[in-house]
Formats: C-alpha cells, sequence, structure tokens
C-alpha cells in the first residue's frame, strides 16, 4: 500500500508542477490583456471640436501627439498642462473652459479598454456612437479610421 501512495503521489506532484507551468506560461500572454492596441505608421483619423471636424492624415501614437501636430500647423488652439498622468487639456480650438470645466475625450472606437463605462457616458455625433475615454490624450492611441470628439463637461 506504501509503494502505492508514493506513486500517486509522485504523479499528483508532476500533474501539479506541469499545470503551474501552463498557468505561468500563459500568464505571459495574459500581461497584454486590457492594454490597447498601439498602431503606428500612417493612419487618418477625425478630429471634432465642438462643431469643427478635421481629418487628418498622421503617424501619431497618442492622440496628443496628434493635437500638437495640428496646433504646430495653425489649425488649431491647443494649449496643455503636464502632470503625473499626462497632459492635461487647458485651451482647445474654440472650446470655452469656464469654472468647474473640463474637456471630455470621446470616441468611437469599439475596445472596451479604451471605453469608461464606470464614469462615462456615450453619445451620438454625426450618426456616430461616441464613448467616453477612460485614458487620457498622452495614452489614448491614434487608431486608423478612428473619431475623436472633444467637449466641455462641467463636474
Amino acid at each position: 500500500m506504501g509503494k502505492k501512495l508514493g506513486k500517486i503521489l509522485v504523479i499528483a506532484v508532476v500533474a501539479l508542477l506541469a499545470l503551474s507551468l501552463m498557468t505561468f506560461a500563459g500568464c505571459d500572454k495574459l500581461k497584454d490583456l486590457g492594454k490597447p492596441v498601439i498602431e503606428t505608421g500612417d493612419k487618418q483619423a477625425t478630429v471634432i471640436i465642438g462643431e469643427d471636424s478635421y481629418l487628418v492624415k498622421t503617424d501619431a501614437i497618442y492622440v496628443h501627439e496628434l493635437l500638437v501636430q495640428l496646433k504646430d500647423a495653425n489649425i488649431i488652439k491647443y494649449e496643455f498642462s503636464e502632470s503625473e498622468y499626462g497632459a492635461y487639456i487647458v485651451a482647445l480650438g474654440g472650446l470655452s473652459l469656464g469654472e468647474r470645466a473640463f474637456v471630455a475625450v470621446y470616441h468611437d472606437i469599439d475596445d472596451d479598454t479604451l471605453i469608461d463605462y464606470e464614469y462615462g457616458t456615450s453619445l451620438t455625433y454625426g450618426g456616430k456612437q461616441f464613448h467616453s475615454s477612460n485614458l487620457g490624450v498622452s495614452a489614448l492611441p491614434v487608431y486608423d479610421g478612428a473619431s475623436y470628439l472633444f467637449k466641455v463637461e462641467v463636474y
């Protein structure tokens, strides 16, 4: 009986080790879950600020870079301040920021990692469904064909 129990224990330990190795090997793939895919290279995106819309060809990776590109080309007004969380929009286009107001960022990307389901809202603009972004402009990726809508909201 002792030899049988010993063999069963050895088999159980080997099986447990094999299962642990498979789990840790799978963790390498899991580390990227929940992170947006980054597109590099030439893209085309639409930026909507108030009533103004701009179709932009860009190689920007993040929306902040896209806005800086439009500012540097003297197409829009864009002012921001840096924080530990990235760029905070101080002025954008003709949007008027009053007291207790901020520029909200919306996009039409159907990617759960980019949508703010907890505090955000969705809205329809120009026949498209836009989602409140859970990322700021410094971390929100520019996707080919995507639209980014900016509007003033009060908190």
